[in-house]
């Protein structure tokens, strides 16, 4: 059982490093813009979530918008000021990140196919 749990505590670490490392890759962070790394180590990303103030209130944001194409459709959310603040929820797998956004973050976006499956064609969803 603890290799078990070393070998969890390593997963996320590395996940963490990963989210982070995107983030500052985006060359937004101080602008605002906040993305979930495409895969954290061995894990892709698999979804990403939107959250209305701390994320163990779990009060997540359907999205605003949803535009349809042939290939899927695309979410956009609208972020007014909130004093409660805005998260990002990194999911990978079974495991996620969740992200504190900037209070001047005003839209988020992701896209998916026809499963609903996020489209990974090395656009980010993300958050400006």
């Amino acid at each position: 059982m603890p290799e078990m749990y070393g070998k969890f505590n390593t997963q996320l670490a590395k996940a963490a490093i990963a989210c982070f490392a995107g983030l500052l890759s985006t060359g937004s962070a101080q602008a605002g813009g906040v993305a979930c790394a495409l895969e954290a180590g061995p894990l892709p990303l698999t979804n990403f979530s939107l959250i209305d103030g701390p994320p163990n209130e779990k009060a997540f944001l359907a999205p605003d918008k949803t535009a349809t194409s042939a290939g899927g459709f695309t979410n956009q959310w609208s972020l007014a000021r909130n004093k409660r603040g805005y998260w990002l929820r990194c999911e990978y797998g079974s495991r996620s990140i969740d992200l504190r956004l900037s209070d001047t973050v005003r839209q988020c976006s992701a896209r998916y196919d026809k499963t609903a499956k996020l489209v990974m064609d090395g656009k980010q969803p993300v958050c400006r």
